[in-house]
């Protein structure tokens, strides 16, 4: 065993911790050459420390040694509150289907990138507030340049879907106005603006959802939906020419459709992802009753089905 030099400084015995909640659940994982200094500056700084109700304290010869264990264990143990060095909850429920790789597709890649992010964000994957994987990651998965990821990731800030963190890195978040809807929510939220009634020929997709020749002149009108002022959603209805005017409805029937949007609805809400759907509507006997068509501002909303 050599000597140490007169210059040389001893290994810095350093301790890992781990901070657990009521039901054992590892809230952090940390080292500190003086645990106790640390957890007080964790009581003065950290939201979440009201939580912790255990703690445990191994000692490691070096703080080498000590960084490399508080590695692995952020790795391995997920703890609630760690972030760096703890990889994104969604990361391994990314499966690229590299759109931008079919013959005549449209999707570039960052498009892509940035569509499909979003979606954990809005579906709740991830919160507000939650990591999003790092550049070295979403690289690796999407198998594109750290360019790609970095203008995809400007897309969903540009959009509120994200936000950057000095230190910490991108977060998720919800842009203003966002709300969330069951698709049986009797009275949605917001202000109704009525638009003109109107008597046209539907797309021959409505036709044959509610039942008549492609072509049929149907009576119907029109409606926006906005909240605080911002425009969530663009309805169009349609009667069935044999529907007696005080039938009640009996059942509804969704079909999401893949039509583009009319320029109306664009000059109304945007060019923002739409959720479109026809709903039809039926009678006791089965009987269409009338068909709206509906589209959706996807940034500012999103739409569950409860059963």
């Amino acid at each position: 065993m050599n000597a140490l030099q007169p210059n040389d400084k001893p290994p810095e015995r350093t301790a890992l911790y781990r901070l657990y909640n009521a039901d054992d659940v590892l809230l952090y994982v940390g080292i500190a050459s003086d645990p106790e200094r640390r957890w007080k500056q964790h009581e003065e700084f950290k939201p979440w420390w009201p939580e912790v109700a255990k703690k445990t304290v191994e000692w490691l010869e070096s703080r080498n040694a000590a960084l490399t264990a508080e590695t692995q264990a952020i790795r391995t143990e997920l703890p609630r509150h760690n972030h760096q060095n703890n990889p994104s909850a969604i990361i391994s429920q990314i499966k690229p289907q590299q759109l931008w790789k079919v013959p005549n597709g449209t999707w570039r890649p960052y498009e892509f990138m940035a569509h499909e992010l979003r979606g954990f964000i809005q579906s709740g994957c991830l919160k507000p507030g939650d990591k999003l994987p790092v550049v070295r990651d979403l690289m690796e998965v999407y198998e594109v340049s750290s360019a790609t990821v970095q203008r995809a990731l400007g897309v969903l800030k540009a959009d509120g879907f994200a936000i950057g963190r000095a230190g910490f890195g991108v977060c998720a978040a919800l842009p203003a106005g966002f709300r969330r809807e069951a698709a049986a929510d009797a009275d949605p939220e917001g202000v109704i603006e009525d638009l003109a009634n109107h008597r046209v020929n539907p797309s021959p997709r409505t036709c044959n959802a509610i039942g008549v020749a492609p072509g049929a002149q149907l009576v119907g009108k029109s409606w926006v939906r906005r909240i605080d002022g911002r425009p969530v959603e663009v309805v169009r209805f349609y009667s069935h020419p044999d529907a007696a005017p005080e039938e009640p409805v009996h059942s509804t029937h969704d079909l999401v459709t893949a039509d583009p949007p009319t320029t109306e609805t664009v000059k109304i809400l945007g060019l923002a992802p739409l959720l479109s759907i026809l709903r039809v509507t039926r009678s006791v006997d089965g009987q269409p009753l009338g068909v709206y068509e509906i589209d959706k501002n996807g940034h500012l909303l999103s739409l569950s089905y409860e059963f």
